[in-house]
């Protein structure tokens, strides 16, 4: 009797210690849902319309002309008709009088603000089922719990919720791919076949097994690569490890077949988007600028001093990685943790050295979520405890979330600060004019239609007057779709307010004179 009574006391305590850590697994899904709850305060405008007003608008015309996109450098395809789709199910249930480009040209922040929560709980709910799988793979809540803690990295949270953009639709969607090549290569689990057999009177031609989780694997590389170029690292992985070269091939056709499937609305610009990708692989510089060479050397290692400094968690594990790659290779253990830990280790250095050539810190955002898998293949290796991990992964959680609470605040704050309420109507006795960098919502408004092949243009005149722009870029002056005459513009009697980012003014010199009023704000004086 006695010793039933032990036995369900063990049972009991069992499951009460499986369902808190369970519920641990909802810790970090829930702070991200407070800080961006925190973020969603401030306007899009406010300093983050570039891209998310672009992403809008190209929405936008899919959504009601099913083509017109104007913005495919990225080439962010998935994210334009991720955008379409939740902007038609929005108006839907808006049930407005007004058409959907002039309900959405009108309220475009609520439609942003729809798109990015709905990214963002997409995104928090794939976080808490990935570290769930993991913990119940391993038994071991420090790993499900290391697997969900990138998600609270400051780089993460500044570009992947509440944005839109191709961030949040890549982290999503490569923590998926995370979870499944450790699901089916670490812990080696069946998924299930497809067979294709051709045979010719009892002659078998072709004779293959399809594994799903590797055609899955396959479809999500091709989306990834659809959603922004800097992906195609990640396709190192698979390659290295599905073992059967005729496997291999098939995933790199569902992969190549997916990504044109994907990217078919832009398909009349593939020659643009091939150009494109040509003059970044062949210049030096920042968007396929700079000098005709593939790489400045200089450059190249002003970005690494940099990186190491802004981005110091990456190169510390891909240096811990390449530490016990060697190890493992001196002591000729040729397992599977090496073979993970090479296969990452390319997948990183290859992307690095992709960004370092044109740098900028959320152009690694693809590898973010790699990273947790590096910690868990060495943790493996040297057998570290669960309470050491635990010891290791708590405070850094702890860490991360205070820093992005705070941080939110401050942004929040900052954002609200340095924005500029600017009116929309310009006044009898003088001009107001926008450029890029301005806290504007009509600079935004301008920006989007200029990115997505000015298909709006008459409506947001209809919607917001006649309105002026400035072109840092090419140094002309528009309005919504036309460009106006220097001269004309400066012969007008009256006092022309140009709103500006003192910093786009330094590095291209205006060819007029302007007088600082205040901060972002000055009057142009006189043509040189």
């Amino acid at each position: 009797m006695e010793g039933e009574c032990s036995f369900k006391v063990v049972v009991k305590t069992f499951f009460i210690m499986n369902i808190l850590k369970n519920i641990c697994l909802f810790i970090i899904p829930v702070t991200i849902l407070l800080v961006v709850n925190i973020k969603a305060k401030t306007e899009f405008w406010k300093s983050s319309y570039d891209p998310d007003y672009c992403y809008l608008f190209n929405g936008l015309n899919l959504a009601y002309s099913h083509g017109n996109i104007g913005h495919v450098d990225h080439p962010g395809t998935t994210v334009q008709v991720l955008s379409g789709l939740i902007i038609k199910i929005t108006y839907t249930f808006r049930k407005t009088a007004n058409s959907l480009p002039s309900d959405l040209l009108s309220f475009p922040e609520y439609y942003l603000r729809v798109i990015a929560w709905t990214f963002t709980i997409i995104n928090c709910i794939i976080i808490f089922f990935c570290g769930w799988i993991i913990f119940n793979l391993t038994r071991e809540l420090s790993y499900g719990l290391l697997f969900q803690s990138f998600a609270i990295l400051p780089l993460t949270v500044y570009s992947g919720y509440f944005h839109v953009r191709p961030e949040p639709v890549l982290f999503g969607m490569i923590t998926i791919f995370v979870t499944l090549l450790i699901w089916k290569y670490y812990e080696k689990k069946e998924s299930g076949c497809f067979r294709i057999k051709w045979t010719i009177k009892d002659h078998i031609l072709f004779d293959v097994k399809l594994d799903k989780v590797e055609i899955l694997l396959g479809f999500i590389m091709g989306f990834c690569i659809a959603t922004k170029f800097i992906s195609i690292p990640l396709i190192i992985l698979p390659l290295i490890l599905i073992p059967k070269y005729i496997n291999k091939i098939i995933f790199l056709l569902i992969t190549i077949l997916s990504f044109y499937i994907l990217t078919y609305p832009i398909h009349v610009y593939f020659d643009y988007v091939f150009i494109w990708l040509k003059n970044l692989m062949f210049h030096s510089g920042l968007y396929g600028s700079g000098g005709n060479e593939i790489l400045n050397f200089n450059l190249f290692l002003h970005n690494f001093i940099q990186f190491v400094r802004t981005d110091p968690i990456l190169f510390l594990i891909i240096s811990i990685s390449l530490v016990f790659i060697i190890r493992q290779l001196i002591l000729k253990k040729y397992d599977i943790h090496l073979k993970f830990l090479v296969a990452l280790f390319l997948v990183q250095v290859v992307d690095m050295i992709m960004v370092l050539k044109h740098y900028q810190s959320h152009y690694f955002f693809p590898v973010i979520p790699l990273l947790p898998l590096n910690l868990f293949i060495i943790f493996h290796m040297i057998r570290l405890s669960e309470i050491l991990r635990l010891v290791i992964i708590i405070p850094c959680i702890v860490l991360g979330m205070v820093i992005n609470i705070r941080g939110s605040f401050y942004n929040v704050h900052l954002r609200d600060e340095s924005s500029v309420q600017i009116s929309s109507t310009n006044q009898t006795n003088k001009i107001y004019m926008y450029s890029y960098g301005c806290n504007s919502q009509i600079y935004a408004l301008k920006f989007g239609d200029d990115f997505s092949r000015n298909i709006n243009s008459s409506l947001l005149e209809k919607l917001y007057g006649k309105q002026y722009f400035y072109d840092v870029w090419n140094k002309n002056f528009y309005n919504w779709n036309q460009q106006i005459n220097t001269d004309t513009l400066l012969r007008m009697d009256k006092n022309i307010y140009l709103f500006a980012d003192q910093k786009y003014l330094n590095l291209m010199k205006p060819p007029f004179e302007l007088q600082l009023i205040s901060e972002g704000k000055y009057i142009l004086a006189r043509k040189r």
